[in-house]
């Protein structure tokens, strides 16, 4: 597990001291999909069980982390991130010179974020220091190992290693496994076993998160299958 000493140190960026600036206090994005949404909110719930008890850890999602000081337009929306030897209060944003780089941020990607998560979010977390960056595909069109990511060491930024068939893979800077599970991700502590509980339960938040999402290809499914019927209609009234 990583400790606060071993945690990388914000990048200093030359440049006068602002006076006054104001910083946005919401992230404008939002999940694409309900499905999306319903990970990220088991992720969350699933990291209040894990750190209950403790004042030193920050965790959190859609929360505008600035990483420029005086620079209030230049900022990054990670869907989770948490925060070791830093207290629990609530934050209005996430100013990096201040609270230091996160140690661990999640995304769970979807088809309209994917390719900024994968290259621009990726060079944004190496540049301001993050520990752990890990990716979730919580997307209907995927063929590849949906979690994947990288971390910090040997003064690079290496590719995450995972365990059998690319399922699990063990975050260092939460003590915890992050387990793919089809379409779903768990968090699981190893010294215990099982997947971490939420007050909802696990199974049920699953149930009706996959039910959300299988309605959604279903409309999408039948919308492409209209697409096609109008066109192969205009096809053969051009051919008379």
């Amino acid at each position: 597990m990583s400790s606060i000493a071993s945690r990388a140190e914000p990048v200093a960026i030359a440049r006068p001291r602002p006076t006054e600036v104001e910083y946005p206090e919401y992230a404008p994005n939002v999940p694409e999909t309900e499905y999306q949404h319903r990970v990220i909110h088991y992720v969350e719930q699933a990291l209040a069980v894990h750190f209950r008890g403790r004042q030193d850890s920050h965790w959190g999602g859609d929360l505008l982390m600035f990483y420029r000081e005086g620079d209030n337009k230049t900022s990054v929306d990670p869907d989770i991130f948490v925060t070791l030897g830093m207290d629990r209060g609530v934050r209005r944003h996430y100013l990096v010179w201040e609270e230091g780089p996160p140690d661990f941020v999640l995304d769970v990607l979807s088809d309209a974020t994917a390719k900024e998560d994968r290259r621009e979010k990726l060079r944004i977390y190496r540049e301001i220091g993050v520990s752990e960056y890990r990716r979730f595909e919580a997307r209907e069109r995927h063929s590849r190992q949906r979690l994947a990511g990288n971390v910090r060491g040997g003064g690079g930024w290496l590719p995450v290693e995972v365990g059998p068939e690319g399922r699990v893979a063990r975050s260092e800077a939460l003590g915890l496994d992050l387990r793919e599970d089809g379409n779903w991700l768990w968090l699981r502590d190893p010294r215990t076993g099982p997947d971490i509980p939420t007050p909802e339960g696990n199974e049920g938040l699953r149930r009706l998160a996959e039910a959300e999402r299988d309605e959604h290809v279903r409309a999408r499914q039948a919308a492409e299958a209209e697409l096609a019927r109008l066109r192969a209609l205009l096809a053969s009234r051009q051919d008379l």
